[in-house]
């Protein structure tokens, strides 16, 4: 049941559940089941899969100690509704806005695309991995933390839609 806290998710995965053998591939259907979208900016979401190794029967185990892992694999999910250019990344990265309140460096987004940074500083502060993970929603703004010392010139690049980086983009702040 779809609740504020759950939203109902607009796509469906399929399959949902498999057995794979060793050396095979799987193909995942990610499609549309007609929850409403915004139609003027990106929506995005985590798919999350887990691949569980299967085990012999306790009859059937050798004797030797054995290590299994389990290895669970997120991704990010984008939707781009028809309308919204299909290669826009690079072209947007010279529209982000930057203002320090603070401790917290803001970055303000006004353009209808979520935008993951690839590098970011400001002079030669720059910011970990884990803040880097902070998307700037479309049309939003997305704080982040930095030390008391930082000054000087913002500088960045973001990933683009084959994950490789923009060129560097540089201002004032």
């Amino acid at each position: 049941m779809a609740s504020k806290e759950h939203p109902a998710m607009p796509f469906i995965v399929t399959p949902p559940l498999t057995r794979l053998e060793a050396d095979s591939e799987l193909t995942l259907r990610i499609r549309r089941n007609g929850e409403p979208l915004p139609a003027d900016r990106e929506s995005v979401f985590f798919i999350s899969m887990k691949a569980i190794p299967s085990q012999a029967a306790p009859e059937q185990r050798a004797e030797d100690k054995q290590m299994l892992l389990t290895v669970t694999s997120n991704m990010k999910v984008f939707y781009r509704p028809e309308g919204l250019v299909k290669r826009a990344v690079a072209d947007m990265a010279p529209k982000l806005k930057f203002r320090r309140e603070g401790n917290q460096l803001i970055a303000e987004n006004p353009t209808p695309y979520w935008l993951t940074f690839s590098r970011l500083s400001v002079g030669t502060a720059a910011l970990d991995k884990a803040q880097l993970r902070l998307m700037v929603p479309p049309k939003g703004q997305q704080g982040y933390t930095l030390p008391d010392s930082a000054s000087g010139n913002v500088t960045w690049q973001l990933i683009d839609e084959d994950g490789w980086d923009t060129p560097t983009e540089q201002r004032p702040l």
